[in-house]
């Protein structure tokens, strides 16, 4: 399970810095760097704004003011990953664990998924107590950013009202992945391979229950 700790850590952190079952009738419309989504609110797309308030959160961590949100259970998250993917089944999971110190709390879930060829996606869900103000720092920055080279093309990504991140395609290797901040407060990775591009995977983040994973509250397990 330290496995989901370090690719939830270095998914989260690469993306900011480097530049339920899913749901078939959820209404999450795409929007990718570049185009507009109507989006009246410059608040969320402000990087200052993001880091001044980021600043003050963390002052009031120190202090003892701030009153932190008790992660979901893992079984929770569990519950948001599809139970199978057209043409995929489920092959391993869904797995997690959740844990807490010195009232921050941690939860993580990842499931994978094999087609007949054996082609396979992974999907990944991270809650973290005290990564709130980094998300909003972080989807500030993505914002409208996008970048290709010879061996990858990527950009900012929206879906729906709660999913802000990432999509990159590896072009040498056919990878795909895309990662969203999902209600300022979780992280889902979903990575696929034999891809052309990230529409797969991007498709697969709309279909799931993304205003629902946004306002979940913390339940204990039975």
């Amino acid at each position: 399970m330290k496995k989901i700790i370090y690719y939830g850590a270095i998914a989260f952190f690469s993306t900011a810095f480097v530049a339920c079952g899913g749901s078939e009738e959820a209404d999450n419309e795409v929007v990718r760097a570049g185009e507009e989504d109507g989006d009246n609110d410059k608040d969320n797309d402000n990087p200052f704004q993001a880091l001044a308030d980021l600043a003050e959160d963390l002052d009031k961590m120190q202090n003892g003011d701030g009153e932190m949100r008790q992660a979901l259970h893992f079984k929770q998250l569990n519950a948001f990953l599809p139970e199978e993917i057209e043409g995929y089944s489920l092959e391993k999971g869904p797995s997690g664990q959740s844990m807490s110190q010195m009232g921050l709390s941690f939860s993580a879930s990842e499931a994978e998924y094999k087609n007949a060829d054996g082609d396979w996606i992974k999907i990944a869900l991270v809650d973290y107590t005290a990564a709130s103000s980094l998300y909003t720092l972080a989807t500030a920055m993505w914002g409208n950013m996008s970048f290709e080279n010879e061996n990858e093309k990527g950009g900012g990504i929206k879906i729906g009202d709660h999913g802000r991140g990432w999509e990159v395609f590896k072009k040498n290797t056919g990878d795909a992945n895309v990662s969203l901040g999902v209600g300022g407060r979780i992280l889902l990775n979903i990575e696929a391979n034999n891809q052309e591009n990230t529409d797969f995977v991007v498709g697969i983040a709309k279909s799931m229950d993304l205003d629902a994973l946004a306002s979940a509250e913390y339940e204990a397990a039975e």
